[in-house]
């Protein structure tokens, strides 16, 4: 019988769940002969096994496939949907490092001749995020994002009201900035932590400039002049 080689072509995640964190990813890779011939339309047993620590490290979960190669010898998997007896979403992604073995029976059955085993980076990590963050993909997210997390700690957005504002005179009021009529000066409200100033501009009699600095926190903004 002929060797077998996989050339593993890439993972990515794929988001086919309903639980707290996407539960399957594709798998793909081109299957080729010794010689070099791409394997085409051709019937394949595969066996995938998530082993931990290293490529030769105990499983934790393993399914298996009955599929073909396309007409260009690509096969498309995925890991989390096939034939098995354990749980792919009990794998404590955020203990040790993960590898994929990828076992294969060329004739289509289950006596598999070639393996191939591969560090899986990506797609754990994601897994874990997700997991850690107690968040449900598939609800509405709420709460308050610290600015931290690049949020705003707060629960209100200043600024958005100042977009969808009625009128000028309404964005004014928001601003805390008042006039008490059109050949008045602008003054700005006296407000905490205020981060808009205003000032004449110099050799132009009654004209004035406004300059905006940094938008605190506490008027809906990061503090900061960069967005972690």
């Amino acid at each position: 019988m002929k060797k077998i080689s996989i050339i593993t072509l890439t993972f990515c995640l794929s988001f086919y769940s309903y639980s707290q964190s996407p539960q399957k990813f594709t798998y793909q890779s081109i299957v080729k002969s010794e010689d070099g011939r791409v394997l085409k339309s051709s019937s394949l047993g595969i066996k995938l096994s998530v082993l931990k620590n290293s490529e030769n490290g105990v499983a934790v979960y393993s399914e298996l496939h009955s599929t073909s190669t396309n007409t260009n010898g690509l096969v498309t998997l995925l890991i989390g949907d096939g034939i098995s007896s354990d749980v792919f979403s009990n794998i404590d992604w955020s203990t040790g490092q993960y590898f994929l073995k990828v076992e294969v029976d060329p004739l289509g059955g289950i006596n598999y001749t070639i393996e191939q085993s591969s560090q899986l980076l990506s797609v754990p990590y994601a897994l874990y995020a997700s997991n850690t963050s107690n968040i449900d993909l598939d609800k509405d997210v709420k709460g308050i994002l610290p600015v931290s997390g690049g949020g705003t700690s707060s629960a209100t957005a200043p600024m958005i009201g100042l977009i969808t504002a009625t009128d000028a005179a309404a964005a004014r009021t928001l601003l805390g900035i008042k006039s008490s009529g059109s050949t008045s000066k602008i003054t700005l409200t006296n407000i905490a932590d205020n981060y808009l100033t205003i000032k004449d501009v110099t050799g132009n009699p009654g004209e004035q400039e406004m300059t905006a600095g940094t938008v605190p926190v506490t008027l809906g903004g990061t503090g900061s002049t960069t967005a972690p």
